[in-house]
Formats: C-alpha cells, sequence, structure tokens
C-alpha cells in the first residue's frame, strides 16, 4: 500500500471513530438512548471501522477501543435495523434491555 492511500485510509478510520464517538456519546446522554436505526448505524459504522483497522494494522495503527469484536458489531447492527423496522415500541424496549448491555460490556470492559 502506498503512502497517500494509507493516508487516507487512516484519515477515513478517525473519522469512522469520531462517529462512533459521537453516536455512543449521544446513546449515553438522553433518556431511552438511541433511536433503533441510530443504533444500528452505531454498530454498522464501529464493524466498518473495525474493517479498515485490520488494513492498517501492521502500520501500527493503535486498535481501536473495539478490539477484535467486529463480528459482533455486525451482528448488533442487524438486529437493531431488524428493531427500527418493526413496529412496536414493546420490540425497542427489549432490545435496549438486550442489546445496550452487549455494546457497553465490549467498551467499557
Amino acid at each position: 500500500m502506498d503512502g497517500q492511500r494509507r493516508a487516507a485510509y487512516e484519515q477515513t478510520f478517525q473519522e469512522l471513530l469520531a462517529v462512533v464517538a459521537r453516536l455512543d456519546g449521544l446513546r449515553r446522554q438522553g433518556q431511552g438512548g438511541l433511536e433503533p436505526m441510530a443504533n444500528a448505524a452505531m454498530y454498522a459504522t464501529s464493524y466498518a471501522a473495525w474493517t479498515l483497522w485490520h488494513s492498517l494494522r501492521p502500520g501500527g495503527v493503535v486498535a481501536p477501543i473495539f478490539g477484535d469484536k467486529g463480528d459482533k458489531y455486525l451482528e448488533l447492527a442487524r438486529e437493531w435495523a431488524d428493531v427500527g423496522c418493526r413496529d412496536a415500541a414493546q420490540a425497542e424496549a427489549k432490545a435496549v434491555k438486550t442489546l445496550t448491555p452487549a455494546w457497553d460490556s465490549m467498551i467499557d470492559p
């Protein structure tokens, strides 16, 4: 990989981490967290950053907070997207109780 491409990947990686941090900050602020599709976006962005990190790892880029759990983020993104597509507050409440702790346990060891 040439230096110009590597620099572009590193910048993109940092931008993806910033998006994850913004969404996670919003999730932690308000009562009730994020809307299901916003949660799905947070996890999908985490997966994208994790995937890109694997291209950069040999160059010394520091591992993201989510380490080597990328497949779990993809699974969480799918589950939240499914919740967002269903028409039921009950489904969202159940997801908040089960999926949010899964995210917290991965980033807050």
